[in-house]
């Protein structure tokens, strides 16, 4: 497992889409993720974007469980069925597919939430609606 802190990708940084369909991934985010990344449906009605590293990791712990595994099929399409690799233009730009933009509700306003090793990708009011419907949540760990 790779250290958390030292993949960097903490905060939340609001933005919007531009007419082109792309949005600017924060410098601070971007700074971790190289020169090509991927950008794949996530959980919680979000997009996740990866490292190339960590995007091979999860298919890897996938990839252990065996072709026999239901649960791990089923991963398996969901994230590869929806990847787009990216890589951001000189201004920080990327664009977002239509079909992942649909999938997740975003329109115009998104918000980018770094979550260490990855970054989420929400569509500002799905992210204002999860924050409200979690904001007393207490989760126990053990």
């Amino acid at each position: 497992m790779s250290d958390l802190l030292e993949m960097g990708f903490f905060g939340e940084y609001s933005h919007a889409l531009d007419e082109k369909g792309r949005i600017i991934i924060p410098a601070k985010l971007r700074e971790g993720l190289g020169e090509t990344f991927y950008i794949s449906r996530g959980y919680d009605n979000c997009l996740a974007v990866f490292t190339k590293e960590k995007l091979q990791e999860i298919l890897d712990r996938i990839q252990k469980k065996g072709e026999s595994s239901v649960t791990a099929r089923d991963m398996r399409r969901r994230i590869t069925s929806s990847v787009s690799v990216s890589t951001p233009d000189k201004g920080g730009r990327v664009a977002i597919p239509l079909k992942l933009r649909e999938s997740v509700g975003i329109k115009k306003e998104v918000v980018s939430v770094g979550m260490g090793d990855f970054i989420e990708i929400w569509a500002k009011e799905e992210w204002d609606k999860y924050l409200a419907e979690h904001d007393d949540d207490i989760v126990d760990f053990e």
